[in-house]
């Protein structure tokens, strides 16, 4: 029971020294906004994930302390607790890569660049500069 309560005690900590903690990161770039909300939802999901798996320790700790009265019963595999996990565990690593492969598509997408502007005259003076270097490079 003391076990229990200390991991309580625990978890409670932890979460209000997130929630009251004056450390942070420092925004990425104003146009990188994505990135931080990616790291953010990451925060909440890995967050809630300990929540709930320290609670549930302290739950079974409580109601399955050892009573003399009492006999553990071995049962190796539950077909059902199995699916539940695998559920939660899947829906739980789907949040964190979705936003992820989100952001990753925008750094690996070239941003297109604005058409040309050139004026007649500039057009002219990079010909000719062009067919001044042809010249040179491949005179007979």
């Amino acid at each position: 029971m003391f076990v229990a309560i200390v991991l309580l005690v625990l978890v409670l900590g932890t979460v209000v020294f997130h929630a009251l903690s004056p450390w942070y990161f420092t925004p990425i770039a104003s146009n990188w906004a994505s990135m931080d909300n990616t790291v953010t939802l990451t925060f909440v999901v890995t967050g809630l994930a300990f929540v709930l798996v320290n609670v549930f320790i302290a739950y079974c700790l409580i109601k399955f302390r050892n009573k003399p009265d009492r006999r553990a019963e071995y049962e190796p595999e539950s077909v059902k607790m199995e699916s539940w996990l695998t559920i939660l565990t899947t829906v739980g690593i789907a949040a964190m890569l979705a936003p992820g492969l989100l952001i990753w598509k925008d750094v690996v997408t070239p941003v297109a660049s604005p058409p040309a502007r050139t004026t007649p005259k500039m057009r002219s003076f990079i010909e000719s500069t062009l067919s001044s270097v042809f010249l040179i490079l491949f005179r007979d």
